[in-house]
């Protein structure tokens, strides 16, 4: 054996090991962060029937219009709301579908430590109490829905009807998830990264996971990072376990590959 391969074997041994090593740690550190915070589960389960009962309470959603165009109107025992049609649908079609490009009715619960699928099977036993929420998506005003307001994102607003147990109708308008906008001039005074004009959604939030049901296929948003979650609580365990993979494959590509033949050998 030639020194190089010695050299390529020895280097795959030890980024072996201190794969190993950092791939243990790194599993040790997830799984504490999970114990110590589980993570967050959301199961939603979507209404299509116009009239039903939530909390003994009827429920229905009809359709209206006036000189400024449709509306819906939501009514949830003695509470009403009407809310404005900002994405015309086709109104042959049955139940709420003529509405879902821009509004659903979803069932949903909250829970940690469980898969979406058993939280699914709770709700649907009644072994979870669920919550109702009606979300709607409005484009930018004076913007075609079909065009322009469709892929302008950061012009989307989305508003929250939750109903509760007790007989109200909880109304919060939140815009498009952004994180803070970085800027070089602000870095270097020291001050903080402008924050966006109006309240948005935050990731790690059921208003997050809901929102995501009325957006267009492929327009949703991109994940802010990996801030307080198991990938954060990994540590330098992480960025270990991945180089030193690069490492032990480019070592053993090294060390295994065929010899050279030399000109007129």
């Amino acid at each position: 054996m030639n020194r190089g391969r010695a050299i390529a074997w020895a280097a795959a041994g030890l980024s072996l090991a201190v794969l190993l090593t950092s791939g243990v740690g790194m599993a040790r550190r997830i799984a504490a962060h999970n114990r110590r915070e589980p993570p967050k589960v959301w199961a939603f389960q979507p209404v299509g029937e116009r009239v039903f009962t939530y909390a003994q309470r009827p429920v229905s959603l009809t359709d209206g219009h006036d000189e400024r165009g449709d509306w819906l109107l939501l009514r949830y025992g003695e509470e009403e709301r009407r809310l404005r049609v900002t994405i015309p649908g086709n109104p042959n079609l049955p139940g709420l579908l003529p509405h879902q490009d821009w509004m659903r009715v979803l069932r949903f619960a909250e829970s940690s430590g469980v898969s979406i699928g058993e939280l699914q099977r709770r709700i649907t036993s009644g072994q979870e109490r669920d919550r109702l929420v009606l979300i709607t998506r409005t484009p930018m005003p004076g913007s075609d829905p079909e065009t322009y307001g469709a892929v302008n994102k950061k012009g989307w607003t989305f508003g929250f009807y939750e109903l509760t147990p007790d007989g109200r109708i909880e109304h919060q308008q939140l815009g498009f998830p952004s994180r803070p906008r970085p800027s070089l001039t602000r870095a270097v005074r020291g001050q903080p990264a402008k924050q966006p004009s109006r309240p948005v959604i935050q990731e790690g939030t059921w208003q997050y996971q809901a929102a995501m049901q009325v957006m267009p296929t492929g327009h949703g948003p991109a994940t802010q990072g990996f801030r307080n979650d198991a990938l954060a609580a990994a540590g330098w365990t992480l960025p270990a376990a991945s180089l030193s993979f690069l490492a032990l494959i480019a070592s053993l590509a090294v060390a295994i590959a065929p010899p050279r033949r030399r000109p007129g050998a």
